[in-house]
């Protein structure tokens, strides 16, 4: 999106508006293939961006609505339901019991507490069908359930007709750059998967990672993506753990392919210094700043990346 094509787009439409670049889209997941494992599957995080979720759908493997809000626009725009990850710390029972009832290809349900596992299966019961379960195991915060409320699971479905654990899902936060945490988590992950397997028989079939991959988002938070990159990919193929991966990522994709674009509609004075009023919200440009006076301050403002949840840079 250059500079001269932004112009001319804002000689048709009026500001504020996002602008979505497709092909940067496009290369960016290309990129991020060709970066990690060939084997590795791409699971988009619909809250980063949901202006993206149609063009990404062909794109990646797996689509992840956390709020009913994320997978009705998945609904409307018609994506393919088997492509649905259907997470959240909250799931509302009678959501839960449509999404399961619907005839067709099901839905990946993930389970962040006991109470949600119990809900899942006794919707699963009453529609009389398999789900099929991702246990999102917690990586010590409030987020998951322990690896004991796991084994529990275990114990009580070896061989039940309407539950199918899928798999083992990890999410340990966002912007992380250190890659010795990565690796301390991956071992710990191999480390369990192999106590499972010994004393419960169980591997889990698949592993759904959420790495947190950074987004340098203003000049000084600027890596060397490529090296990253390849690390990450070399502390993946060297897993004991050899099941299929797929990668949950969503401003790591999202963050590079837009405009949001304001005008300045007035300027004023005082004895705090210059300011320049726009006629878009500025909550895109606040990520990691201490506050978003601070950003338009002065007769020049400068123009930053965004948060990725716009998936945008600000102009």
């Amino acid at each position: 999106m250059t500079e001269e094509r932004l112009l001319e787009i804002l000689k048709q439409c009026s500001t504020p508006l996002y602008l979505f670049d497709e092909e940067s889209l496009h290369r960016r997941v290309e990129l991020l293939r060709n970066s990690l494992p060939s084997s590795a599957r791409l699971c988009y995080a619909v809250k980063a961006n949901p202006f993206l979720a149609g063009e990404l759908s062909s794109l990646v493997e797996r689509l992840e609505s956390c709020s009913p809000g994320e997978l009705r626009i998945c609904q409307r725009l018609g994506l393919p339901r088997e492509k649905f990850v259907i997470s959240g710390v909250y799931k509302e029972p009678g959501l839960m019991a449509q999404l399961i009832a619907q005839q067709g290809p099901s839905c990946l349900y993930t389970v962040e507490s006991m109470a949600q596992f119990a809900l899942l299966r006794q919707e699963a019961v009453a529609a009389r069908k398999q789900i099929p379960l991702l246990l999102r195991l917690t990586s010590g915060n409030q987020f998951g359930i322990t690896s004991q409320e796991i084994e529990g699971i275990l114990e009580q479905c070896r061989n039940d007709p309407f539950v199918e654990l899928r798999g083992i899902q990890y999410f340990s936060g966002t912007q992380k750059t250190s890659l010795k945490r990565l690796k301390r988590e991956l071992n710990h992950l191999d480390a369990l998967f192999q106590d499972w397997e010994k004393r419960w028989g169980f591997l889990p079939p698949e592993l759904e990672l959420g790495p947190g991959f950074p987004v340098a988002y203003f000049p000084e938070d600027q890596f060397d993506e490529a090296a990253f990159l390849q690390e990450v990919s070399c502390l993946l193929e060297h897993m004991a753990y050899q099941g299929p991966i797929t990668l949950e990522l969503g401003r790591s994709i999202a963050a590079s392919c837009g405009t949001y674009v304001t005008r300045v509609v007035d300027v004023k004075s005082n004895a705090t210094g210059n300011y320049a009023i726009l006629d878009g919200g500025i909550h895109h440009v606040a990520y990691g700043r201490s506050g978003a006076e601070d950003l338009f301050h002065g007769t020049e403002f400068p123009l930053y990346p965004p948060r990725a949840e716009g998936g945008c840079r600000s102009v």
